[in-house]
């Protein structure tokens, strides 16, 4: 159990605004948010009306970058069911996650991300929009990454400064269907410059 510190006005304790939020989640349908915690049933048990206990249960936050997180997300917030966690935590216990098997074991996209060592916004784009499989969305990823151009393989942004281009520009080229040779050779275009008339 923890103790609450003394001599110390709430509003200056990181917690209390956490269980304020806490509370207003499910007591207070201000906002769509809000409603859907009503809608689910979800609500904060008795001995947690009382901030005191909340801070018996909970402790202090282990930083900043910690909120409260519920594991089982259909149930309460109450003692067995809350925790400090970070926001990676928190993003792998999101109820509308997409799970992925691969390689014998079950992951969240940002799991899977860390797994591989890949972007998790590119795996989200081929795994969970374009729907495809991991395997092809990791060659997809590893083909854009890297390009082979005169026998030497590069990563896009390497290419880039050797050939004075901006990364954008060879993005947009390629995804217009322009050979690798004529993205990086071509001559980009110059912003129009605007003529300053002399004023006599």
């Amino acid at each position: 159990m923890y103790k609450l510190p003394k001599h110390k006005n709430r509003k200056e304790i990181p917690e209390y605004h956490t269980w304020k939020n806490m509370r207003a989640r499910c007591n207070a349908p201000c906002n769509k948010e809000n409603g859907n915690y009503q809608k689910n049933n979800i609500t904060v048990c008795e001995r947690w009306n009382d901030f005191e206990k909340f801070y018996n249960d909970m402790g202090p936050k282990p930083t900043i970058k910690h909120s409260i997180d519920r594991k089982n997300n259909y149930g309460n917030y109450e003692p067995e069911n809350c925790r400090w966690a970070d926001n990676t935590v928190q993003a792998n216990n999101k109820s509308n996650n997409l799970l992925i098997n691969y390689d014998g074991k079950v992951f969240t996209i940002p799991q899977l991300s860390e797994y591989l060592g890949l972007s998790k916004i590119a795996l989200r784009k081929h795994i969970a929009d374009k729907k495809r499989s991991v395997d092809e969305a990791i060659s997809r990823i590893n083909q854009n990454l890297y390009i082979e151009y005169n026998g030497e393989k590069k990563s896009r942004k390497e290419w880039c400064d050797i050939y004075n281009i901006k990364l954008s520009n060879l993005h947009s080229r390629l995804s217009k269907g322009w050979s690798i040779e004529d993205a990086l050779n071509k001559p980009e275009r110059k912003s129009p410059t605007k003529k300053i008339k002399n004023m006599i």
